[in-house]
């Protein structure tokens, strides 16, 4: 049996790309867990459940989130949480998980980058799972 390695982040990108260019729909569960490697070479994608259809403008910012994310381009990825309402402006934070948030005018996107560069080098899988994310972001 010939087993072949694929990029799961890769792919998840290339398909979620496809998914809003082609359909305006968001996959919003992508993981590991629901991608399958077919004999033939196809990516098979499993449980459909989380498909919605979203706005032109807050698909070209998830599009450059997960681009950022991939890449490891951590201010892009804020910035794309941002543009598509996931952070306010100014920035809502909160120092400990039993704080309350508030607005912090210390605390910038360069900093909420910094801080989530931190977090997924510090996040079991952070820097090769996709889903290290929510891991991340749920803290």
């Amino acid at each position: 049996m010939l087993v072949r390695a694929f990029d799961a982040r890769d792919v998840l990108f290339r398909i979620m790309s496809y998914c809003f260019d082609a359909h305006n729909k968001e996959y919003a569960d992508p993981h590991e867990g629901n991608l399958m490697l077919h004999d033939d070479g196809r990516v098979v994608f499993l449980d459909f459940g989380l498909m919605s259809e979203v706005d032109q403008e807050i698909m070209e910012g998830m599009a450059r989130g997960i681009q950022g994310l991939l890449s490891e381009n951590w201010s892009a990825l804020t910035e794309a949480f941002v543009d598509i309402g996931f952070v306010t402006s100014p920035i809502m934070h909160r120092a400990n998980l039993d704080d309350v948030w508030r607005v912090d005018p210390e605390f910038d996107l360069p900093r909420l980058a910094e801080e989530l560069e931190q977090a997924m080098k510090a996040t079991s899988g952070g820097m090769s799972r996709f889903g290290a994310l929510a891991t991340v972001i749920n803290k």
